[in-house]
């Protein structure tokens, strides 16, 4: 889950995983370039905060675990 929605400053990623698991998190723009891209080694329930980029508009938050991959769409109102 990607909250606030729309962001301003920064969003956050709230993980509800079953267990722990290595994830990629990913910020990607509507041009498909990757704009940041961060790896936890241990993710599971918890709540990992992430400053927006400078640049207003939508982009895709892409988290991907060994067995999971999900994307949720991200307004960045600055």
């Amino acid at each position: 889950r990607v909250f606030p929605n729309p962001a301003s400053g920064s969003f956050n990623v709230g993980l509800n995983l079953p267990q722990k698991e290595p994830i990629t998190i990913s910020l990607i723009d509507m041009s498909g370039k990757i704009v940041f891209q961060n790896t936890i080694g241990n993710g599971l329930n918890q709540i990992l905060t992430f400053k927006a980029p400078s640049q207003r508009g939508l982009y895709f938050v892409q988290i991907t675990g060994s067995n999971f991959n999900a994307s949720q769409k991200l307004f960045i109102n600055r």
